[in-house]
């Protein structure tokens, strides 16, 4: 917009923007910006000289020389400044936008094939420069990480922290931020190869101990077991291997005590504990027995019950050979008379709460010394064997014959009702 003010043609920028103006209705809101010289003293740059054009005149200048920028004076670049779109159309205008004309001491030194041709050359020898400088050590950075990656692999192979090492070496030259990555794996691989030596002693101390360590749940689900739980419950696959409940490898008998057991555990009534369980599977003659040692433990997933299990068969058998020695007659295998004193005093207690009787007979056999001194030692051992043999077969299972010595015996008969049933019976005997 061309504006007088002060007998003086002055150009305006005319923007607008609708606004709601209430009860009129819909209006207008107007900005209008002096394009003069102090506007653009504020857009141009040190050494620049500006200038606005517009219906074929000069309306401003920034300070300074401003020959040679009259419109069609001039070969500078012309740049529209506004278009009509801004303008209201019922303005007097001409139908071209008012046009900013620069003139820069910068501006067409060169033609403009060369200029572009020697910012292109420039541009290229700044590349050229960088990749001197930069590319080499692009290239041994490039070198330096696949080394700290293939150290890292040749470690997770083998654990073994000198090959690796090796490896790093050439980045102890370095001093930055790779170095101190390369010392930090180097400190990390020699605790990872500690520890991974570590468990690998323990593993083999496991595989060499008779013992079977074992893990539980409070379930009693065996969560992991060392190689020699295999060897003790003689089975390779079974349901009672890792994933599997401990309680089917007991006996039926036994699984209401270890069930007791794991719950009084649960509830934190017991922190260890040992006990002796039989293991299934097996008649009287081959019953295997388990030595079982556990500590419950807390863990950071929760409550497990760390268990050492040892087959004691061997060992209970040994003791209850010891104790049938101590109780029983070596020849005949009859109880002694220390066991015949034990049964008796039972015997009695168990005869007086029922009221029932008991009898206690003392046999001697006559002539057993001439058939040792005729016969030899030999003989006598079998006359007293088949002696024994005898009164036992006469007997019921509830009763006891005992020998106290050479060849004296001693017969216990309880839950006997009457004195003559006592005495029918020893006159069986005799």
């Amino acid at each position: 917009m061309i504006a007088s003010c002060d007998d003086r043609e002055r150009l305006y920028a005319i923007q607008w923007q609708a606004l709601w103006l209430g009860r009129d209705g819909p209006g207008r809101l107007l900005g209008a910006q002096a394009l003069d010289q102090g506007w653009l003293h504020r857009l141009a740059d040190p050494g620049d000289r500006l200038a606005i054009s517009f219906l074929g005149r000069t309306w401003a200048s920034s300070p300074g020389d401003a020959d040679g920028l009259q419109s069609g004076k001039t070969d500078e670049p012309r740049v529209s400044f506004f278009t009509a779109d801004f303008v209201q159309a019922s303005l007097e205008m001409a139908p071209d936008a008012p046009t900013l004309e620069v003139k820069s001491p910068y501006v067409q030194l060169l033609p403009a094939s060369v200029a572009a041709a020697a910012a292109i050359v420039g541009t290229a020898a700044l590349i050229g420069a960088l990749w001197l400088v930069m590319g080499r050590w692009l290239v041994a950075l490039a070198r330096d990480v696949l080394r700290l990656a293939e150290a890292a692999h040749v470690f997770r192979a083998s654990f073994r922290h000198g090959r690796a090492r090796s490896l790093l070496e050439p980045l102890s030259a370095r001093q930055d931020e790779l170095r101190q990555l390369a010392d930090t794996l180097d400190v990390l691989m020699q605790e990872t190869e500690r520890r991974h030596e570590e468990e690998r002693h323990h593993a083999i101390t496991l595989a060499l101990l008779d013992e079977a360590v074992l893990e539980l749940d409070l379930d009693g689900r065996l969560l992991s077991a060392s190689p020699a739980w295999k060897r003790i419950i003689g089975k390779e696959s079974c349901s009672c291997l890792e994933g599997g409940s401990l309680s089917v490898c007991l006996h039926p008998d036994d699984r209401p005590l270890w069930d007791a057991l794991l719950e009084s555990f649960g509830r934190g009534e017991k922190l260890r504990h040992d006990v002796v369980l039989r293991l299934a599977g097996e008649d009287s003659e081959t019953q295997r027995f388990l030595e079982l040692r556990l500590a419950l433990q807390s863990e950071s997933h929760g409550l497990r019950l760390y268990v050492i299990a040892r087959d004691v068969t061997e060992q209970r058998r040994h003791q209850e050979r010891i104790t049938h020695l101590a109780l029983h007659d070596a020849l005949t295998d009859l109880p002694n008379r220390a066991l015949f004193s034990d049964r008796f005093r039972q015997a009695t207690a168990l005869a007086r709460r029922q009221q029932t009787l008991l009898g206690v007979c003392m046999i001697d056999l006559d002539g057993f010394k001439p058939v040792n001194d005729r016969f030899g030692h030999a003989a006598g051992d079998r006359l007293l064997i088949e002696v024994a043999l005898r009164l036992k077969k006469n007997l019921r299972d509830a009763d006891t014959v005992a020998r106290f010595g050479g060849d004296e015996f001693a017969v216990l008969l309880v839950d006997a009702k009457t004195v003559e049933e006592i005495i029918a019976t020893i006159e069986r005997l005799i």
